[in-house]
């Protein structure tokens, strides 16, 4: 069997008498592919660093310290070689997701590899290229299948920087955040630092098919276009950390309301600020703790963007009790009740006049479905002790922990490590 492994970023695939190991999940024709894209140094610091939640230390400066001959806040491409071809004026690469075309990037002949930018992690896609003759007739020269791996989505947008999907994450249910839904950047137009160019804008109108832009500076319009449903000035002007929490309660119940309101219309949101660090890591901070992503992924989340910035000042041994992240974790545990930080950012939320029916339906909306289902009738706590590694960790369909001790649990739908359980 006839067996093709790209040059970057991919892992080795093996087979024994003709059988494809688990890894490499699909074969189309001979060929069969991984990519991880997130980048080399990314991937080793989500899997390397976990932060205990006194936030005593960082690691991110030790990660951007590494040498690389690519830009650390971008991911890594799928590079797609090209077959020896005659003639032709162009190529097409048509890339396919669940059978539904999502991406039509064309580039000139006479290349080597073409790169895919901006795919969703753990996914797995087909593509077909084709070369375009000088009469315009296209002619398939290749076709494939590959499976995409990593965690952290990092959007490669011309003119733009740090930008991000927040999906992926891991929530204290077991479940993840919906990947392709929110994004969170730096600005799309600021003098001598950004500037977004018409590829740039294709990327995001045309294939992301961003539906909804929440802009945190003061400029007077979107570059995307005019038919986005744009919200800026003083209404949506956050502050960052926790002075910002505090003080622009409204802004931020504002923003979370714009942003639920688009995800119920099933329109995808970029949120930014200049930079995309303080206001909207501050922000990116209230929608996932809502979610349940742990205090050391939070953590992480927000130093991502020193991969943009080399770490002068966005990790979190550069701010302290009164500014920067541990100022916002500081605020959060000391004026709000609960268990979980969790628990209390849901409290902080509440106190901004956001409405529990918009937390609900924000996490209904961006939560991943449930990987199965189990139905029994009433069971008690030692009935599952043992069946599942952390019996105590049982939540209901909102997010919220549920305390089980040793009595039994009422009717109603669970999770339990990513599992829904149906009591009947």
């Amino acid at each position: 069997m006839a067996l093709f492994v790209s040059l970057c970023n991919m892992e080795a695939i093996t087979t024994a008498a003709n059988v494809l190991t688990a890894e490499a999940y699909v074969e189309v024709g001979d060929i069969v592919e991984n990519y991880n894209i997130e980048n080399g140094v990314t991937a080793d610091f989500m899997k390397e660093v976990v932060y205990p939640n006194d936030y005593s230390f960082t690691k991110i400066t030790d990660y951007i310290a590494i040498p690389t001959s690519y830009k650390k806040h971008l991911p890594s491409p799928v590079r797609i070689e090209v077959p020896a071809t005659n003639g032709g004026k162009a190529l097409l690469l048509e890339t396919y997701y669940k059978g539904k075309l999502v991406r039509s990037d064309k580039f000139p002949v006479g290349q080597r590899f073409l790169e895919i930018w901006n795919l969703i992690p753990q996914a797995q896609y087909t593509y077909r290229l084709y070369l375009i003759a000088s009469n315009g007739k296209k002619r398939g020269v290749k076709q494939g299948t590959f499976k995409t791996k990593g965690q952290v989505r990092m959007m490669n947008i011309d003119g733009m920087y740090n930008v991000r999907d927040i999906g992926g994450w891991k929530l204290a249910s077991g479940r993840r955040i919906k990947y392709d839904k929110i994004f969170r950047s730096g600005e799309l137009l600021m003098d001598n630092q950004a500037k977004i160019t018409e590829a740039g804008i294709h990327e995001l109108l045309d294939v992301l098919h961003i539906g909804v832009e929440i802009d945190f500076g003061d400029y007077p319009g979107s570059p995307i276009s005019g038919q986005i449903d744009y919200y800026n000035g003083d209404a949506y002007q956050i502050i960052g950390y926790a002075g910002g929490l505090y003080k622009k309660k409204e802004q931020y119940r504002n923003c979370f309301e714009k942003v639920v309101a688009g995800l119920r219309q099933g329109k995808k949101i970029l949120f930014h600020c200049n930079k995309g660090a303080d206001r909207t890591g501050t922000f990116a901070f209230l929608l996932e703790g809502l979610l349940g992503v742990s205090e050391s992924d939070l953590a992480k989340d927000y130093e991502l963007t020193n991969f943009k910035y080399s770490g002068r000042y966005r990790n979190l041994e550069s701010s302290d009790h009164k500014n920067g992240y541990k100022g916002v974790i500081y605020y959060v545990n000391k004026y709000f009740k609960g268990k979980t930080l969790h628990e209390k950012i849901e409290k902080m939320a509440l106190g901004m006049g956001i409405s529990q029916k918009d937390i609900n339906d924000f996490r209904r909306l961006m939560t991943e479905a449930e990987v199965g289902m189990i139905g029994m009738s009433s069971i008690r706590y030692n009935d599952i002790k043992g069946v599942y590694d952390n019996p105590e960790e049982v939540y209901d369909l909102s997010g919220r922990k549920v305390n089980i001790s040793n009595s039994r649990l009422p009717k109603g739908i669970y999770i339990m490590n990513g599992r829904k359980v149906v009591i009947k």
